[in-house]
């Protein structure tokens, strides 16, 4: 299937994972959701459209999250800390951290879901 935009190939192979690693929480594309705004004025819109309580940031949000006007409209912030699982790697006597989930399912198969 050709695409159009950089975007939908890119949406189609987080779907590819999604499958094969049993994921099956709903994904939106924000461009759907008819909000406006700009940094937290964007997240927290998208929060109250979606119905969110609790807005899940990296630990980065910390630098540039107003966390007030969630605060304000009753959205809780909570900061995500990634602990990379380790796994059985081939090809390696140690383990390389940090690589993509495709690294998982090439090494683990099916197994790569428990990671999740």
């Amino acid at each position: 299937m050709p695409w159009q935009r950089l975007a939908d190939l890119n949406i189609a192979i987080i779907e590819a994972f999604r499958s094969a690693l049993g994921i099956a929480t709903p994904m939106v594309r924000a461009s759907e959701l008819g909000v406006e705004g700009r940094g937290s004025e964007l997240l927290l819109a998208i929060c109250e459209r979606m119905g969110a309580a609790t807005y899940l940031s990296g630990p980065s949000g910390r630098d540039y999250l107003d966390e007030s006007l969630f605060a304000g409209r009753g959205i809780a912030v909570r900061y995500h800390e990634f602990h990379h699982p380790v796994y059985p790697q081939r090809g390696t006597s140690g383990f390389v951290s940090h690589l993509t989930a495709l690294d998982a399912l090439a090494n683990l198969g099916p197994e790569a879901a428990i990671l999740t």
